[in-house]
């Protein structure tokens, strides 16, 4: 491996463990950091959200291995859709923003809707576990929704008590868009 790629293994290492264990501070750090949607998505999303894809394709193998086939579009199909889904409540957040009082910026609004999903790609890791790795990773998403509604007010400089609020209609609207996304597929 070289130099390069052990400091950007560090750097993603680093962010997972400060957006879980000082979640505040490093919505700051993030706020601060300059970005593109294309240096988010290469540089984190498309590596973290290969987790629960990975895992769970073997997850499936391993309870079917007959169906290899079908295993590998659903991980291919669900790699996609979450990387997908994150440009859609990027969007939805960045149009979002000034409805809440806040400042409509598409970086932040990426920013916020990549990041705020690191628990729940990591809680991907227990899908190998039957039974108890489903509700591991419902632990995730529901740290994930709490970080995005901490990273609201940093990014999207929206009131903090316009945040709750924000952080539910930004939710409901993309589970819709989410659902009528999976039904497309």
């Amino acid at each position: 491996m070289s130099l390069a790629n052990d400091a950007r293994v560090n750097s993603i290492i680093t962010r997972v463990k400060n957006l879980i264990t000082k979640p505040e501070a490093e919505w700051d750090v993030i706020a601060g950091e300059s970005a593109t949607i294309q240096g988010l998505y290469k540089n984190y999303a498309m590596i973290l959200a290969a987790i629960p894809a990975i895992v769970g394709f073997l997850a499936f193998v391993i309870m079917a291995p007959k169906a290899i086939g079908h295993a590998l579009l659903a991980m291919i199909g669900s790699y996609i859709l979450t990387l997908l889904g994150i440009a859609v409540l990027a969007f939805v957040v960045d149009f979002l923003a000034p409805k809440f009082k806040g400042t409509s910026n598409q970086i932040n609004a990426f920013k916020l809707a990549i990041y705020s999903a690191t628990p729940a790609w990591i809680a991907g890791l227990f899908l190998i576990i039957p039974v108890l790795g489903p509700i591991l990773v419902l632990v995730g998403v529901v740290y994930s929704l709490y970080l995005f509604f901490l990273g609201v007010p940093k990014l999207m400089k929206c009131p903090k008590d316009q945040a709750v609020v924000f952080t539910i209609v930004a939710l409901v609207v993309n589970v819709v868009v989410q659902i009528c996304l999976r039904a497309l597929v």
